[in-house]
């Protein structure tokens, strides 16, 4: 569910993921790992956004967190062309100091969007993502 605030610059979203009875292999039933979580985003100057989440595991009494911003350089949302800077940072009580910086940049031609980010994971060394999505 995602809501915007009237009058605001910001919206607000809700949502529960894993909801069900859980998952059977033979005669062992394991729980899904339920989670609930909110954020808000905020965008104070045209170009400029604020992000907060947070995601409460219940079953595994934990929160995460994560705070974030994104810097549209040209382009907009509705423009067929545009390219955005991503920066952000992870928390709660099972987050490690060296994975809790993320950063990123997206790139949108012909409405095809390319993102890329990457994220230090301690001894893991780091993670690199790349997502290409096209609308049709």
């Amino acid at each position: 569910m995602k809501h915007g605030l009237k009058g605001l610059p910001a919206s607000v979203g809700l949502s529960v993921q894993n909801l069900g009875p859980g998952i059977t292999y033979i005669s062992q039933r394991e729980k899904l790992p339920l989670s609930v979580n909110a954020g808000i985003a905020f965008m104070p100057v045209q170009g400029f956004m604020l992000n907060f989440d947070a995601k409460r595991y219940v079953y595994d009494k934990y929160t995460a967190y994560s705070v974030g911003t994104e810097y549209v350089l040209f382009g907009g949302p509705g423009s067929m062309s545009g390219l955005s800077l991503r920066g952000g940072i992870n928390g709660g009580a099972r987050q490690g100091a060296a994975g809790s910086f993320s950063a990123g940049a997206g790139v949108r031609v012909m409405n095809a969007e390319l993102d890329y980010s990457m994220s230090p994971e301690g001894a893991l060394g780091g993670i690199q993502q790349i997502t290409l999505k096209k609308k049709f």
